[in-house]
């Protein structure tokens, strides 16, 4: 999949060139100012951000599907909840640090705005993650859920933290730097995407993740 960036890249730049004017003019009306470059580094950022979320969710819902146990299963989820109690600590930090380097004057407005947009599309792809685990949770005995420390409490916890890294002025940002589809604000009481996790093969399953309920495009 990483072999596929290089002709993003140029995909993204091409497409640069289109969007650049009235992109500025966004930037101009809204009273920021976004150079190019600062722009496109923050496009290439989020799409990277999304490409790696995408990457990850469909590890998890392969190593889902091989796991032979639930306590296996279990093991999976509460480490990726860990990872992503961990990603969105650092992530927090970033956009804190951001903040002050901005206000401080050591970056421009462009380069902050860009970055904001990246950790806002990062945010977005753990929260995903978190969906897909709880999914998986989900079809776990209670029992096995305690052993492992899962439970709605957590979860919501999870959710929140993304939601408060998401919120309407980051969004905001997210959606000037690279378009309507990026940055959408984290609602703490979705729980859509928990009911699904990807299965090795990109289809939809539900549950413990090994029920594929899809069909191939031969309608098989």
């Amino acid at each position: 999949m990483k072999r596929t960036l290089p002709l993003l890249l140029a995909a993204l730049l091409v497409g640069s060139v289109f969007v650049a004017v009235p992109l500025d003019a966004t930037a101009q009306r809204n009273g920021t100012e976004t150079l190019p470059g600062e722009r496109f580094a923050g496009v290439v950022g989020t799409q990277e951000a999304e490409l790696d979320g995408e990457l990850e969710t469909r590890a998890f819902g392969i190593a889902v599907a091989n796991a032979d146990s639930d306590t296996e299963r279990a093991e999976l989820v509460a480490d990726r909840l860990d990872r992503n109690d961990d990603r969105l600590a650092e992530i927090e930090a970033r956009q804190q640090t951001l903040r002050e380097q901005r206000d401080a004057g050591n970056i421009s407005e462009g380069t902050y705005r860009a970055k904001v947009a990246i950790a806002v599309a990062e945010t977005s792809a753990a929260n995903r993650t978190t969906n897909a685990a709880a999914g998986v949770a989900a079809g776990l005995p209670e029992s096995v859920r305690s052993d492992h420390r899962i439970d709605d409490e957590r979860l919501r916890g999870l959710r929140a933290d993304a939601a408060e890294l998401t919120g309407p002025d980051v969004a905001d940002i997210a959606r000037d730097i690279a378009g309507p589809n990026v940055g959408a604000p984290v609602d703490p009481n979705d729980r859509s995407g928990g009911e699904r996790d990807a299965s090795p093969n990109g289809t939809e399953s539900r549950t413990n993740g090994t029920e594929d309920r899809s069909t191939d495009r031969d309608g098989r």
